[in-house]
């Protein structure tokens, strides 16, 4: 689990890059970061080479919402959790400056 929190963390900040995460946290790209990866996209979490999270959750003075966000989108990097079909309720995209692989 705390892989997938490390890798949900760190896309935020680089982008939905499988390559480029597993090589910033020291990770096992084909077995560790790819099938999680794999199911970041399958969940909608990574998208258009963008990372979706609820916007509220980030942007609260509290960090108890951003805490549980966090858990969540490990939780779909992990598989037991499965993100589907959403109304925008507000969610939004972190942008990033980095090139896609």
């Amino acid at each position: 689990m705390m892989a997938s929190v490390r890798i949900v963390v760190a896309s935020c900040f680089v982008g939905p890059h499988a390559d480029r995460i597993a090589k910033i946290l020291g990770l096992n790209r084909d077995k560790v970061v790819r099938p999680r990866a794999k199911r970041l996209r399958e969940g909608g979490v990574w998208k258009d080479g963008r990372v979706i999270v609820d916007a509220f959750a980030m942007e609260s003075e509290d960090d108890g919402p951003m805490k549980l966000e966090i858990i969540l989108l490990a939780l779909v990097a992990e598989g037991p959790v499965v993100r589907g079909n959403q109304p925008d309720l507000g969610a939004t995209t972190t942008e990033t400056n980095a090139s896609s692989e």
